[in-house]
């Protein structure tokens, strides 16, 4: 919860976050362990960084709303892929439970 203190802190990442964390607790209650969530995690953190901290590639982006005005997660791209996700696993979830029933 600490990017709610985030000086970028607008509606867009609170949306942002709040999808992570259900995507991350699916992947969680999918997996049965903590591996999968940690994983998920550190692969974002690392590509993040990778892309879009150092000057390597330079992105230009097109939209501010569509992409995010300082950080590429704000963006609705980021918003839908990661809620796109997260109810994919939540399905999965599903399936997986009303099969062993």
């Amino acid at each position: 919860m600490l990017h709610l203190l985030s000086p970028l802190c607008g509606y867009q990442i609170v949306i942002s976050t709040f999808l992570s964390g259900m995507l991350l607790n699916y992947a969680y209650f999918y997996s049965g362990n903590l591996y999968l969530p940690i994983g998920i995690h550190f692969g974002w953190n690392f590509f993040n960084s990778l892309l879009f901290s150092v000057r390597i590639i330079k992105v230009e982006y097109l939209n501010n709303f569509l992409a995010g005005a300082k950080n590429p997660e704000q963006g609705l791209i980021a918003i839908f892929v990661t809620g796109s996700v997260a109810i994919g696993l939540m399905l999965l979830y599903f399936q997986r439970q009303s099969v062993g029933k």
